[in-house]
């Protein structure tokens, strides 16, 4: 029903709003094989649309992001040039 329905959207935007999850959720989705760059382009704007009114949060996300990404480049040794490619 549509009220279920916008109950569901509602809580699920609240846990957009939980750093901790969001994390989760955005490694999670990458770790997954068959997650293509097309996908990541589509959620990403998704959640900047969803994150519009929260930039300071949005930035702090990114910035965690970058963070992860620099840190799992470092463990794998690879050449910091390839460390944005994607």
């Amino acid at each position: 029903s549509p009220a279920n329905v916008e109950k569901a959207l509602r809580l699920f935007s609240q846990l957009l709003h939980n750093k901790m999850f969001l994390l989760t959720f955005i490694h999670t989705l990458e770790a997954q094989r068959s997650f293509s760059m097309r996908d990541r382009g589509n959620v990403a704007s998704l959640l900047m649309a969803a994150l519009q009114g929260r930039m300071e949060y949005a930035t702090v996300v990114l910035k965690q992001l970058l963070a992860d990404l620099i840190e799992k480049n470092l463990e794998n040794r690879n050449h910091p040039k390839l460390l944005l490619r994607r």
